[in-house]
């Protein structure tokens, strides 16, 4: 996990954009406490331009989905081999905001996505 967060910042960096990961926040996995994460993560979701989630089996990511869809922030969802819903909300999610569902296979998959999903937040900014 720590590859993909890692290539996905320097994606976005290429580009100028900087990124912020509760998962490096929380020093990848091992500072978890719901006291701070849940405001923080409120706070974040409700002020970013637009996010990249990976989701995989974490419960905080699902969090995070529902708080990001609720503010209408753009979403880009990056799956590891095929594109995989939990549940019908998950699935269905994107009739309420504006969801990319991408499958990769390497890392240059991600960076080439990640580099998509920064140019369609610039020209919906413009």
């Amino acid at each position: 996990m720590r590859n993909l967060v890692e290539a996905i910042d320097r994606a976005a960096e290429a580009r100028g954009v900087a990124t912020w990961c509760a998962f490096r926040e929380e020093k990848w996995g091992k500072e978890i406490d719901p006291n701070i994460f849940m405001k923080r993560d409120l706070e974040w979701c409700r002020t970013c331009d637009g996010a990249i989630l990976i989701p995989q089996d974490s419960y905080g990511v699902r969090i995070e989905l529902g708080l990001l869809t609720a503010f209408t922030k753009p979403i880009l969802r990056l799956h590891e081999g095929k594109i995989s819903h939990k549940t019908p909300f998950e699935e269905h999610l994107g009739l309420l905001a504006t969801i990319f569902d991408h499958a990769f296979q390497s890392l240059g998959d991600v960076r080439r996505q990640v580099d998509e999903f920064i140019s369609f937040l610039e020209n919906i900014k413009s």
